[in-house]
């Protein structure tokens, strides 16, 4: 679908309840998001992504290591920046709360953020691609993360963004593509490719 371009800089953005972004060189995983654990990173449903470390000491004279374990994994994230709303972009789109407003502000922020950095990191990016349930599914958020990146060449077509049509990007931009992920079949085959056909 991008011909030579994909062997250039490519950004992953893999966003759902769990997301992440790569940096992909010569079709290799080459930087993340995440960190020691997938914690790290942009915001997630319920996951925190990247504090200020004084965060977490704060958090630690609260909170014993299960329950600030839980409280990183499981009730932070967009669930949080919506004041407990949702860990759903969906709801907190049809929302017309602040403080869901604000946590797609800020998820988009984000993610854009890490497209950024990533471009900074290698002197531009040449394609992204979308995917995973908000990133397949959700055209709002995909125009709002798209919108100011302008300036490293890229600019979304508004009929096929909408629906959510493979290639989304304006002629003439640099390709901007929209892919569902199988998560499940990439992990299986990885097994069979490891453990030898016996397994089928």
């Amino acid at each position: 679908m991008l011909g030579e371009v994909a062997l250039g800089r490519v950004v992953v953005a893999h966003l759902g309840a769990g997301a992440s972004l790569c940096l992909m060189e010569g079709l290799k995983s080459v930087d993340t998001t995440m960190g020691y654990t997938p914690a790290g990173g942009i915001p997630m449903g319920t996951r925190s992504g990247d504090m200020d470390p004084g965060v977490m000491l704060e958090l630690a004279k609260h909170y014993d290591s299960q329950a600030l374990s839980d409280l990183v994994y499981h009730r932070m994230g967009l669930l949080a920046l919506s004041a407990g709303e949702s860990s759903e972009m969906h709801r907190l789109l049809e929302s017309r709360s602040p403080a869901a407003g604000f946590a797609v502000d800020y998820f988009c922020r984000q993610v854009r953020a890490a497209i950024g950095a990533f471009a900074a990191k290698v002197g531009g990016v040449d394609a992204l691609v979308f995917s995973g349930g908000i990133g397949e599914h959700a055209p709002h958020i995909r125009e709002r993360i798209c919108q100011p990146l302008g300036f490293l060449g890229f600019s979304l077509d508004a009929i096929s963004n909408q629906t959510n049509s493979i290639r989304i990007s304006t002629i003439g931009y640099k390709p901007v593509l929209c892919m569902a992920a199988d998560e499940e079949a990439v992990i299986h085959d990885l097994v069979v490719s490891l453990m030898g056909e016996g397994i089928r």
